[in-house]
């Protein structure tokens, strides 16, 4: 039996059986990742479908009440299915642009002799960053990483968004990297 095949049976087995007071929903999406790494589909647990099935709740609810009275397998497969695919399509959307701000950051890092093009590296993975997470990962003193959160900053690929917590530490994010990522689902 496919893999995604299996995660939908054990998802609807999981919700049907609701062995908890609180987190059944969470723990049931949660088991779907663990599967699809166990059986080799993911490598890591990126299927995010909470979201699709939040933006479906009516259906998913009737879809997994129709299998427990009146035995509609088919539909409720067909249901996982359609999120599977909403999600993945919706990933590549993400990852596709995700991919075209870090090509065109780097296309202008790469003009300059300086570290920005790791900084792009960097922010491309967390979109949030301070000096001292930039010194670090970067390696660089203090100053350098300072110098290059400010060439940053000028292009326009880093905010500053104040102070925060003890110390007062000054916070950084990408806002074109933080949009893509945050944008509502396509769905």
């Amino acid at each position: 039996m496919p893999a995604l095949v299996q995660a939908a049976l054990m998802h609807y087995q999981f919700e049907t059986i609701h062995p908890f007071l609180d987190g059944n929903g969470r723990i049931g999406r949660l088991l779907i990742n663990l599967l699809l790494m166990e059986r080799g589909r993911l490598s890591l647990p990126l299927l995010y479908l909470s979201n699709y099935f939040e933006s479906h709740r009516d259906e998913y609810y009737d879809r997994l009440q129709a299998v427990r009275e009146r035995a509609e397998i088919a539909e409720w497969l067909t249901f996982f299915l359609g999120a599977v695919r909403a999600q993945a399509d919706d990933a590549v959307k993400r990852s596709r642009a995700l991919v075209r701000i870090r090509e065109e950051y780097h296309a202008q890092a790469i003009q300059e002799r300086s570290n920005l093009p790791r900084l792009v590296d960097l922010i491309a993975r967390n979109p949030f960053v301070t000096v001292k997470s930039i010194e670090q990962q970067l390696e660089l003193t203090n100053q350098g990483a300072r110098n290059l959160i400010k060439n940053a900053e000028g292009r326009g690929w880093l905010t500053s968004l104040g102070t925060r917590g003890r110390g007062g530490r000054e916070l950084w994010f990408s806002a074109a990297i933080f949009e893509i990522v945050e944008a509502p689902m396509s769905y």
